[in-house]
């Protein structure tokens, strides 16, 4: 058998359940009660540096792989 339906007004709810008055509900984490993780700027850094270095070697083996083959095309003819 179901119980039935209990309305709360503000001055019955259950105060660990009851909503705060002061707290910004605007902002994810404080909807969810999670706080984000924090980064670290110098891992943060490091972390952009490494993709920079990834993308940059990435580019010179492309611009060395198409040369290769446009110098073994020009020596062939």
């Amino acid at each position: 058998m179901r119980q039935p339906a209990r309305a709360f007004t503000w001055d019955t709810e259950p105060a660990d359940e009851g909503p705060s008055e002061f707290v910004d509900t605007r902002r994810l984490e404080a909807a969810s009660g999670r706080k984000p993780p924090r980064v670290d700027p110098a891992a943060r850094h490091a972390k952009r540096a490494l993709w920079k270095l990834l993308l940059t070697l990435v580019v010179i083996v492309a611009v060395s792989g198409v040369a290769i083959v446009q110098f073994a095309r020009f020596l062939h003819n």
